[in-house]
């Protein structure tokens, strides 16, 4: 069990963000629960090399059913096959959702409700690094602190298209679905919501000249848009149901599609954090931006990430 480092925040919350909830959920219900045990939909899970597929398979042998959302059924399907005959996880639900329609995230959330009447954890981990500068950002990554190779990566470079495809799913994706799910979360009686975000996206990280957030501008600022989205969540969702825990977490830097495969962690590891934060009891955290590693924390103790 992570061990976690307790003190109060004093941060403003911010009330630019328009809920779907606007009723305290907690106590009235207007779906029909069709599971005993809790629910979680997890983003992000669509192949079984992803963080998102783990954080599913470790929810999932803690007993939650799993909503697993994908682009294609088809991908889904498979990926709750693997569940099942790999890892024994049984009750998965797949639902379609592309996070760059709202109108499919709408439908989403509709057969959410329908599927399962309930949900209790919302984990937001579906994300892009690079768009049209996928193959160049990957090359740059390679050589990590070679600011040559980022040329083009830059404030400066960056395109619209690239800005838009980047915070469609990361920021509005993410956001969108959050307040679509909100009224079925809220109605849980011990909702958790979590956000996976990366540190680069802090302005305390990128307060040094030769900071390498300034050479992925659009993801690293596409993350400090949601981590400023999820701590805004954290001050008003408790407004509407007092037991709703919001924290977001750094879940390192493993080997993933994101980085071309070239991270120096596992995914296993990468969502015990994530997973702990899902699942945490009503004397955890909120509002925590945490990670489980060096200088913020380490394997085991999660440490707070400065914002």
């Amino acid at each position: 069990m992570i061990q976690y480092p307790w003190h109060s925040m004093r941060i403003c919350g911010i009330r630019s963000l328009r809920f779907t909830a606007r009723t305290t959920y907690s106590q009235k219900r207007t779906s029909q629960r069709l599971s005993t045990m809790p629910i979680a939909l997890i983003t992000g899970a669509s192949r079984e090399d992803t963080i998102g597929f783990e954080v599913a398979r470790q929810l999932g042998a803690k007993g939650y059913d799993l909503i697993l959302p994908t682009r294609s059924i088809d991908a889904g399907r498979k990926v709750s096959e693997v569940l099942k005959t790999k890892h024994e996880v049984n009750n998965v639900h797949v639902v379609e959702l592309d996070l760059t329609k709202p109108e499919s995230v709408k439908a989403c959330a509709d057969e959410v409700k329908k599927q399962t009447g309930a949900l209790d954890v919302l984990v937001n981990c579906a994300g892009i690094s690079l768009a049209s500068t996928y193959d160049k950002g990957i090359e740059a990554l390679k050589g990590w602190k070679d600011y040559s190779l980022t040329e083009g990566l830059r404030a400066i470079d960056t395109t619209h298209d690239d800005l838009e495809a980047i915070f469609r799913t990361n920021v509005f994706g993410a956001i969108e679905l959050t307040n679509a799910l909100a009224p079925l979360l809220l109605q849980s009686k011990a909702p958790r919501l979590v956000f996976v975000s990366t540190t680069i996206g802090t302005f305390e990280s990128a307060d040094k000249p030769d900071a390498f957030n300034h050479y992925f501008f659009a993801y690293a600022s596409s993350k400090a848009a949601l981590n400023m989205a999820a701590l805004s969540y954290s001050k008003q969702l408790p407004k509407l149901n007092p037991a709703i825990k919001v924290n977001l977490v750094c879940p390192g830097y493993p080997a993933t599609a994101l980085n071309g495969y070239q991270g120096f962690g596992t995914t296993p590891d990468s969502a015990i954090g994530i997973v702990e934060l899902a699942t945490v009891d009503e004397h955890g955290p909120n509002g925590e931006f945490l990670a489980a590693y060096a200088p913020y924390g380490e394997p085991g103790k999660m440490g707070r990430v400065p914002w």
